[in-house]
């Protein structure tokens, strides 16, 4: 029974002698997977398993390969791509060095060839994939490899984490060009914009004093001329020095007149474009014109361009992160004048006056801000009169007329985008709807513009309290 024993404890130390590894070498690390161990080694029953098959490394990684057959020689035809060692009659091992794809020829007893096979070198995508998927959870992007170039698809929840996903493939090649962004917006978004563009212009014009004019005609001997009344005057005396022979005859009174004019103006612009678009796609709108320009080209010859003028609206919506869109807008309102014309061979080209802004801003799904504003304020005062007695205290101002203008101009836009979803039909109104054109008799005995129906529903009972309708001041 003791020796028995005593068997047993020598077998056990022997077996923990066994197990243990030798001080100061840690142990062997294995591989972790089925599938990383399927990736790192493959084992073939028959050379015409391994003939013709395609095998994929990625660069700097290895793979051990068992034959059926003993290698005598191996030949690839790019070591540039890859490497081909054997250390065994019956291994060979693979180590991918750049990408690309190149061909391997095992030899064996009397160098007759038994196998050939292909390898392609690529870019590893399991790192790029799972570091997308770690940073980015809420996206299903693939990344896939074509030669140098690395392909990213998928659907990704908004415009920014498709970016990001690429920036992270560009990172791990060090090259953004060989990337290649094919991800899809899951759901995309349909951003409602309503811009309201609100102008008040206020122009004064006054004009107040006493307007003469003169007209005087002097006859001389041998001469006839008219002009006003001062220098005309004086120069003709200095030229002719002889009187006597010489006659000054007024023919016409001295005309005067007064001016009063007060003039005051207002000018109110109140525009509410409304643009639909789909986040990162662009859309325009114009209320407005086109109005010719006449150009003359190289051989002399006239064409006409047409220019835009009006209420015009362009934006490009993104939807960053839930309920957060960011926006490129331009907005403009532009019309004809007079001011700044110019005539080209007889004809009479028109300016614009143009109120323009364009800017980027964010802004939440409901929120509003004002893009940009404007203030304007011009005076310009201008006094006119009779040389020398304008000057005159208090008897002067019969001798001079005063003109004062003033321009008053505020302007502002509001800009207000939301995150729409589409409707039913039934809960749509067209502006038209319920119109109806009166008959004659309603037209020429009522003085009707449209027929008027009852409206739906009994009214609500009781007096209406405080003002009710439409004010106007």
């Amino acid at each position: 029974m003791k020796s028995k024993l005593k068997n047993l404890l020598a077998a056990l130390l022997t077996a923990a002698v066994l197990a243990a590894p030798p001080a100061g070498l840690a142990p062997m690390s294995l591989v972790t997977s089925a599938a990383a161990a399927d990736a790192a080694y493959l084992r073939v029953g028959s050379a015409a398993e391994l003939s013709g098959r395609q095998i994929a490394l990625g660069v700097s990684k290895s793979m051990v390969i068992d034959v059926p057959e003993d290698i005598v020689d191996v030949l690839i035809s790019n070591p540039g791509i890859a490497d081909a060692i054997v250390r065994t009659k019956r291994k060979i091992y693979l180590i991918g060095n750049a990408v690309g794809e190149t061909n391997v020829i095992l030899f064996g007893a009397g160098n007759e060839q038994f196998a050939q096979f292909e390898i392609v070198v690529a870019r590893p995508t399991g790192s790029i994939a799972a570091t997308i998927q770690q940073l980015l959870p809420g996206s299903n992007i693939r990344v896939e490899t074509v030669n140098d170039s690395v392909i990213v698809s998928g659907t990704a929840q908004t415009p920014a984490d498709a970016g990001k996903a690429a920036e992270i493939a560009a990172k791990f090649i060090g090259d953004p060009a060989k990337v290649v962004n094919m991800i899809t917006i899951a759901g995309s978004d349909q951003i409602h914009l309503k811009v309201v563009v609100a102008e008040v212009q206020r122009d004064i014009l006054k004009n107040l004093g006493i307007n003469t004019e003169a007209v005087l005609s002097n006859t001389w001997v041998g001469a006839a001329s008219s002009s006003g009344l001062g220098s005309s005057l004086v120069s003709g005396l200095l030229l002719n020095s002889d009187f006597t022979d010489n006659k000054l005859t007024i023919t016409n009174p001295l005309s005067t007149f007064v001016q009063a004019l007060n003039q005051q103006g207002v000018v109110r612009t109140l525009a509410e474009p409304t643009l639909t678009a789909t986040s990162g796609e662009s859309a325009s709108f114009l209320a407005g014109g086109e109005f010719p320009i006449p150009v003359s080209s190289d051989d002399g010859q006239v064409t006409v361009e047409w220019k835009q003028f009006g209420i015009g609206l362009s934006f490009t919506p993104v939807v960053h992160t839930p309920g957060r869109i960011s926006l490129r807008i331009k907005s403009e309102v532009s019309e004809l004048t007079t001011e700044g014309a110019v005539e080209v061979n007889g004809i009479s080209l028109k300016g614009l006056t143009v109120r323009r802004a364009e800017s980027t801003v964010e802004l939440p799904s409901g929120g509003s801000i004002v893009m940009a504003g404007l203030i304007k304020d011009n005076i310009r005062q201008q006094v006119g009169g009779f040389p020398g007695l304008m000057d005159v205290p208090i008897l002067g101002s019969l001798f001079k007329s005063r003109e004062y203008q003033r321009s008053q101009t505020e302007l502002a836009i509001f800009v207000s985008p939301y995150i729409v979803d589409p409707v039913r039909t039934s809960a749509l109104q067209r502006p038209d709807q319920n119109f109806a054109a009166p008959t004659d008799a309603q037209s020429l005995f009522l003085n009707q513009l449209n027929r008027i129906y009852r409206m739906p529903g009994t009214p609500p009972k009781g007096p209406y309290h405080g003002k009710v309708g439409f004010i106007y001041e």
